[in-house]
């Protein structure tokens, strides 16, 4: 998914969420860093952010990587 033009209007904590990806034949989970509010031009939306390879990596919304499949919150002590 092209992200140019995608500005970030404002960023929220992410306390406890997690993107799960697809890799391969396995699934994948990754903290978020933040939410973001996102803003592309003629629609507003909200993504997670995730630092891509980890704390060395560049932050990515969760959203446009192609094998994204959904957010899931962590409950209690998980």
């Amino acid at each position: 998914m092209d992200t140019t033009g995608w500005k970030i209007i404002q960023i929220i904590s992410a306390d406890s969420w997690l993107a799960c990806y697809r890799e391969g034949d396995a699934d994948v989970e990754e903290r978020l860093s933040c939410w973001a509010l996102v803003n592309a031009g003629d629609r507003s939306f909200v993504t997670g952010v995730v630092l891509a390879g980890g704390e060395s990596g560049i932050s990515q919304f969760a959203l446009a990587m192609p094998n994204f499949k959904k957010y899931r919150h962590l409950r209690g002590g998980e």
